[in-house]
C-alpha cells in the first residue's frame, strides 16, 4: 500500500535489544513512541521519511536516527522527524 510502513514496535521485533535479553520496559516505551510518530507521517510532511520506513531496512534506519537523536541531542521523536527529513532531502 502507499500508506504502509514497516514496524518493528507493530510486530514485537526486539531492534533495540540483543538476543539474550528482553527489551526492557523503557526501550519499549521509546520504540513505541516512535511507531507512533511514524504513523503520522505521510507524503505531504515528510516524503522522504514517508517513502523509507515503507521497508524493514528503512524503517530500521530511520528507527536508529530518531534513538540517536533522543539519547544525544535530548529532542523528542516527533522533534527528529524534520530533522531527518531535513537531512535526506540535502542527501
Amino acid at each position: 500500500k502507499d500508506n504502509s510502513f514497516y514496524s518493528y514496535a507493530d510486530r514485537g521485533n526486539a531492534s533495540l535489544g540483543s538476543l539474550n535479553k528482553s527489551t526492557s520496559t523503557v526501550e519499549n516505551q521509546l520504540r513505541n513512541e516512535i511507531a507512533l510518530q511514524l504513523k503520522k507521517v505521510n507524503k505531504k510532511n515528510a516524503k522522504s521519511v514517508f517513502d523509507r520506513i515503507k521497508t524493514s531496512i528503512g524503517y530500521s534506519e530511520i528507527e536508529s536516527k530518531i534513538i540517536r537523536m533522543v539519547i544525544e541531542d535530548k529532542i523528542t521523536p516527533s522533534a527528529c522527524i524534520p530533522h531527518i527529513e531535513s537531512e535526506l532531502n540535502n542527501d
